[in-house]
């Protein structure tokens, strides 16, 4: 995403959310079927979210990105700070949080390889994909509880994002708030909208 273009969650306003029996974008093998394999798991649950953010040359934006998180409203979480070899100061400010995030540093492999390495260690239920230059509303983290709680746990949730333009000097309001979508399909290849890439999974 361009420096002058960034995005924020708007997630409880216009979140769409995938039903159980599709095909997910980043799913996580849940504990009932370790248990029915046999697999051994490195890591229990201990968390509803385990937020994923990896991290290469962003010290301008990184710092309000992180402080959008610390700012949530609903509190299960751990964040994942995944350093891919920044040439800038984004090292030194993620080591600044010290133990409120879980820094985590490799050489720069792309944004993929560095979730990779955080979704190993993580001990929520769902993962929260965010970039190092986005930001959530307070409210984010909350929003996708309740759809969790009230759609039966689906395997993917998406929320809807908001592009600003930082050069044109204008402050970002809050979107008016109106109901959550629910869209159902039968398979993941037969879906009518694009998906954003604001996402959670298990």
């Amino acid at each position: 995403m361009a420096r002058h273009s960034r995005a924020v969650s708007v997630d409880g306003h216009a979140p769409t959310v995938k039903l159980p029996g599709t095909t997910t974008v980043h799913p996580r093998i849940t504990t009932a079927l370790f248990r029915a394999l046999g697999v051994r798991q490195e890591h229990s649950v201990k968390y509803r979210f385990s937020i994923l953010m990896p991290v290469y040359n962003r010290e301008k934006y990184v710092g309000q990105a992180i402080d959008s998180v610390l700012a949530q409203t609903f509190k299960d979480y751990e964040l994942f700070a995944i350093d891919g070899g920044s040439s800038d100061l984004s090292a030194a400010g993620l080591v600044s949080y010290g133990t409120r995030i879980k820094f985590l540093q490799q050489p720069n492999q792309g944004p993929e390889v560095a979730r990779n390495k955080a979704a190993a260690l993580a001990q929520g239920e769902y993962l929260v994909f965010l970039d190092s230059d986005d930001f959530f509303f307070s409210f984010a983290l909350e929003t996708f509880d309740q759809v969790i709680k009230n759609f039966d746990s689906p395997p993917l949730v998406l929320g809807s994002l908001a592009l600003f333009d930082e050069s044109a000097g204008k402050k970002l309001e809050l979107p008016a708030a109106h109901p959550v979508k629910v869209f159902k399909y039968q398979d993941y290849l037969s879906k009518t909208r694009p998906l954003g890439t604001n996402c959670i999974g298990f």
